[in-house]
């Protein structure tokens, strides 16, 4: 069991490219940017829900090369 003095943190990193997520919605209309977010808020919030001394970071990361 985990003490409840402990901080543990889960860095979540998302890729937000419009040119990858336009070209995969595309392929597979049924998985977009929206839905992928809902899934890691829902993965966040257990997270979060398991303890209170629990944080989340979530970190959205673009390429800005062509």
């Amino acid at each position: 069991m985990v003490n409840d003095d402990e901080i543990s943190l889960l860095v979540v990193v998302v890729d937000v490219n419009p040119l990858w997520w336009g070209q995969q919605a595309q392929r597979e209309p049924e998985f977009t940017l929206s839905k992928c977010v809902d899934a890691v808020m829902v993965m966040g919030n257990a997270h979060m829900a398991m303890a209170r001394t629990n944080k989340l970071a979530v970190i959205a990361s673009h390429c800005q090369d062509r």
